[in-house]
């Protein structure tokens, strides 16, 4: 599929009403979850997007793993399912891309129980 296709276009429109109706500033597990799990989907059925497309996909879905994993409030990530910081979560995730586009996290430093959690999803 060329890139600037009208499939293309609202394959971003649709991305950007995921990130910003549930991986906005105020998120939260029930958003989150649904969220990646359509933005998998979408990057499931749409294996050969190019251009901006695929680049909003796979920030997306690196964004919202990410924002999922961190079970805390901190700086301009705010969870309101988890509205205070945690010092346990005082630490980079580092987010880096799998061979299938997916997001693989790591905490260095990390207790076992924060890394149980970082590698739920």
């Amino acid at each position: 599929m060329p890139a600037g296709t009208e499939q293309d276009a609202e394959l971003q429109l649709a991305i950007r009403k995921i990130m910003w109706e549930k991986v906005g500033v105020v998120r939260d597990e029930k958003g989150l979850t649904p969220a990646l799990d359509e933005l998998e989907v979408m990057a499931e059925s749409h294996p050969r997007i190019a251009g901006e497309a695929r680049n909003l996909l796979s920030v997306g879905r690196l964004v919202t793993a990410a924002a999922l994993a961190r079970r805390e409030s901190r700086g301009g990530h705010y969870r309101s399912d988890f509205p205070a910081p945690d010092p346990e979560w005082q630490r980079r995730i580092h987010v880096t891309v799998a061979a299938d586009g997916s997001a693989v996290l790591d905490a260095p430093g990390a207790s076992e129980s924060l890394m149980a959690t970082v590698a739920a999803r």
